[in-house]
């Protein structure tokens, strides 16, 4: 590992669900290194459909099982070491069900979420469509390595 991979802490957490550790520990050491200078800590926690579901109700108001959250719990003030950036957490059924539709493995649809959470915790969003073209290149890059050749 890369002393520069070093400065992150990942922690994989389970909370109704389960993701194996090694297929997002170094991905989301991939992004952080290409996108922060200071040291964090991000906890990735693996849930179910309930949870999530109550998680979106209260924090965003809808309704509604989604796949992916991510809470910024950044501190301007925090003078830890490896202050906790945020927590991003992934529904294992929303996980399971978009990778059979999407015709590719959990591992890649659990990876494909955990990407697009963190980029959300780096401030990216998608409430528009040059601002999710941004996104979802910087997706595709972090997960495949290649650049994606827009006309």
């Amino acid at each position: 590992m890369s002393k520069r991979h070093q400065r992150f802490k990942i922690e994989v957490l389970s909370h109704r669900g389960r993701i194996d550790a090694r297929w997002v520990i170094p991905l989301c050491k991939k992004i952080l290194a290409s996108e922060l200078r200071a040291p964090v800590r991000v906890n990735v926690v693996a849930t179910d459909n309930k949870y999530i579901r109550q998680l979106n109700r209260d924090y965003r108001g809808r309704n509604r099982a989604t796949d992916v959250l991510a809470f910024n719990l950044c501190d301007e003030d925090d003078s830890e070491e490896q202050p906790l950036l945020g927590e991003i957490y992934i529904s294992c059924e929303k996980a399971r069900q978009q990778a059979e539709a999407y015709h590719h493995c959990f591992r890649e649809e659990v990876r494909r979420l955990v990407a697009h959470g963190l980029l959300h915790l780096l401030g990216y969003d998608h409430e528009d469509d040059k601002s999710r073209k941004r996104m979802q290149e910087k997706e595709e890059v972090y997960l495949t390595g290649r650049k994606v050749i827009t006309a």
